[in-house]
């Protein structure tokens, strides 16, 4: 929140927000910092070798195994 707290403030100010919504958009920025924490150290923890994410899966060599089982229907 020490990180955040003044850059909320700035766009509720903006957006002329009252101090509810100023609180809960504070609270929601820490709520999404922690889970981006946690799961940082918890792939960390795993020891992994590789990291993969959707975004590098090769998608083709599954369509040729499936092609393989199943036919190329």
């Amino acid at each position: 929140m020490l990180r955040e707290y003044a850059g909320v403030a700035a766009v509720c100010r903006k957006d002329r927000s009252d101090f509810s919504v100023y609180l809960l958009r504070l609270a929601e920025r820490e709520i999404l910092d922690r889970e981006k924490r946690a799961t940082e150290r918890r792939i960390k923890e795993a020891n992994f070798p590789v990291i993969k994410t959707i975004d590098t899966y090769e998608f083709s060599a599954q369509l040729r195994l499936m092609k393989r089982w199943f036919g190329s229907s």
